[in-house]
């Protein structure tokens, strides 16, 4: 039986991964700002103080997150976007002041940057040549289906409470999304692998440049000339 290209477990780790992040940051923090507007009294300008904050953290990440997986590796950089992911959900379980929410949320967001689009794609590039635009379009499912689950959280919200279901929410990240980072790896050659999974026969025959040299050669004689 053909052995499955390594590469596309990445492409299904990386699917989960985005899923994740759609239905629990992306999709559902309107819901959490509804619910933290009536619970706590926060007006619309207050709770848009995170929003903009986020937006201040994105532009400062952008430069920085291209040197850290060149230093660190994507896979390190989702590992611990993941970690910070999990942390914001747990922490934002707690808050009891407005200061402590935008902790929460900038947490969480840092967190979902380290571990969403760009990294994951920094990785599949390294895997895959011939098919890096099916392997990428493929990831992207995830981030579209998180809006199926969306019902799921509105439920949780409503039943347990956003304290109860965003404790919940960032265990299941920990539990769920940590192993699934450690699918991803950096290079093909670091588990023995070569890029799209093909060997040195797609690239043409390899030469033993020493064969190649031992081999006689005929001369020309000075009529042939």
């Amino acid at each position: 039986m053909k052995r499955i290209f390594y590469g596309w477990y990445m492409v299904g780790a990386g699917c989960a991964l985005q899923f994740v992040q759609s239905t629990l940051l992306m999709q559902s923090f309107g819901a959490y700002f509804a619910m933290l507007r009536d619970d706590r009294g926060w007006s619309k300008t207050e709770l848009s103080g995170a929003a903009a904050l986020h937006q201040v953290e994105a532009a400062i990440l952008g430069p920085l997150l291209g040197w850290f997986i060149d230093r660190f590796g994507p896979q390190w950089v989702i590992r611990a976007g993941v970690v910070m992911f999990g942390t914001g959900f747990i922490l934002l379980s707690y808050i009891d002041s407005l200061l402590a929410f935008y902790g929460a949320f900038i947490v969480t967001a840092l967190g979902g940057s380290l571990c969403g689009f760009f990294p994951l794609n920094v990785a599949l590039i390294h895997w895959f040549e011939r098919h890096r635009g099916r392997a990428l379009s493929s990831m992207q499912i995830g981030m579209a289906l998180g809006g199926l689950a969306m019902p799921v959280v509105a439920w949780a919200l409503a039943t347990w409470g956003w304290r109860a279901t965003a404790f919940a929410s960032g265990m299941i990240i920990i539990a769920v999304c940590l192993p699934l980072s450690f699918v991803i790896r950096r290079r093909p050659e670091d588990i023995g692998e070569v890029m799209d999974g093909i060997g040195s026969r797609s690239r043409g025959p390899v030469l033993d440049p020493e064969k190649e040299s031992k081999e006689p050669t005929r001369d020309f004689t000075a009529r042939e000339a």
